[in-house]
């Protein structure tokens, strides 16, 4: 009789913390819209798993905990989904894309890496408030994620409002302790400083050899994104990914920077192809694109700082976008571009280590092709793309 009073009871608190559910999901989604169907599934695990509840004076923690876990799910599904939307049917822009322009092109995307950096931040803040005391970290999430305010959160604690100040200001000290100290190294990769000339650690994995993380630099207002391998590229002069674009602008973080670039590559460079030609991305004129190795680029690129990577893989054909006027060179590897294509990215989104495979020549339906490998560091997973060998077209 005693167990079913104390479900009923438990039952009629999880239902009263609905409102609170609502705005705790919206709050980690960013997206009222769907908040209050989250917070009904959250409801419906509740009262199904109700009897797993070991100890009813943690109820609240173990309820907000479904709800994080429902939202967690929820931004992973949404990510996938909105991968999905921007994806054609091909490797590369269909027609109607390929009329608009790259900034046009990379709302959605960036959007998607938005919200899986949220997410690991999120994962990341779990784990440093799972190392508070208790009562701290139950205040802390009261005031902070639930927005109680301090007279509900004293009443529930049976001490005044002035005590639950005091224990707030002490919880936010010592996490932004745990933060800054014993999680220094994994806080740095999200929150580096934005207009450092010095090179510093970035979440993205090199995709050449998927042993290191990429070395970046980077400046929102200039549009600037600079990317290094110390292991690929350990000249110091050396920069594997070099781009100052007005399409990077206001962009902070790693994760979207390269997101906004991957999409802005895969339109210029496949729109080049494609038509034999591209604006320059300094001066506007329009100019051939070609596939050269580096020894048959023009004599003024080679003559250029970026060329010397180029040039240490002489029978490697690139891809280049080059304006003799202004002395401006887009150089691309079949790789990257590759990885910058939609399938490429959701490669990459579902697989963050990975490396490049050697290349191989084959016969493909009667012509000359390139077969492009990727496989994961940490699974069996590949990708493989077969693409024509004078053009680079997808095949």
């Amino acid at each position: 009789m005693y167990k079913r009073e104390r479900k009923e009871e438990s039952l009629l608190i999880v239902e009263e913390e609905f409102t609170k559910l609502v705005h705790f999901c919206a709050q980690m989604t960013k997206n009222k819209d769907v908040a209050e169907d989250l917070a009904q599934e959250t409801i419906l695990i509740a009262i199904n798993n109700i009897s797993t509840l070991r100890e009813p004076e943690r109820q609240q923690a173990w309820l907000f905990g479904i709800a994080r876990n429902v939202c967690l799910r929820w931004l992973s599904a949404h990510g996938r989904d909105n991968a999905h939307l921007v994806q054609p049917h091909s490797l590369y822009l269909s027609e109607e894309t390929a009329h608009s322009s790259p900034e046009e092109s990379v709302a959605d995307e960036q959007d998607v890496e938005l919200v899986l950096e949220r997410k690991e931040l999120i994962e990341l803040l779990d784990r440093a408030l799972a190392l508070l005391p208790s009562q701290t970290r139950t205040v802390l999430i009261q005031r902070y994620v639930q927005d109680s305010p301090l007279a509900e959160i004293a009443a529930e604690l049976g001490t005044n409002a002035s005590a639950v100040a005091m224990r707030l200001q002490r919880g936010k000290l010592t996490l932004r302790r745990i933060l800054t100290q014993e999680m220094r190294e994994e806080m740095a990769l999200y929150t580096p400083d934005t207009t450092s000339a010095d090179w510093e650690i970035t979440p993205l994995w090199c995709y050449n050899c998927g042993r290191q993380r990429f070395l970046g630099q980077r400046d929102p207002v200039e549009g600037k994104l600079l990317l290094k391998c110390p292991l690929c590229s350990p000249d110091p002069n050396e920069v594997l990914n070099r781009n100052y674009l007005p399409v990077l602008k206001g962009i902070r973080g790693y994760k979207p920077l390269y997101s906004r670039l991957a999409v802005w590559c895969n339109h210029y460079y496949r729109s080049g192809l494609e038509t034999g030609s591209a604006p320059c991305i300094r001066c506007g004129r329009v100019i051939s694109a070609f596939i050269q190795t580096p020894e048959n680029f023009p004599a003024w690129m080679r003559n250029t700082k970026d060329m010397r990577m180029w040039m240490r893989h002489p029978d490697d054909r690139y891809i280049a976008i080059a304006c003799e006027q202004c002395a401006s060179a887009s150089v691309t590897s079949l790789e990257a571009l590759i990885l910058e294509s939609p399938v490429g990215q959701q490669f990459l989104q579902a697989h963050t280590r990975i490396r490049i495979l050697p290349s191989q020549p084959l016969e493909y339906h009667g012509r000359a092709t390139l077969l492009t490998r990727f496989e994961s560091i940490s699974s069996t997973a590949t990708l493989e793309v077969i693409s024509d060998y004078e053009t680079y077209e997808t095949l």
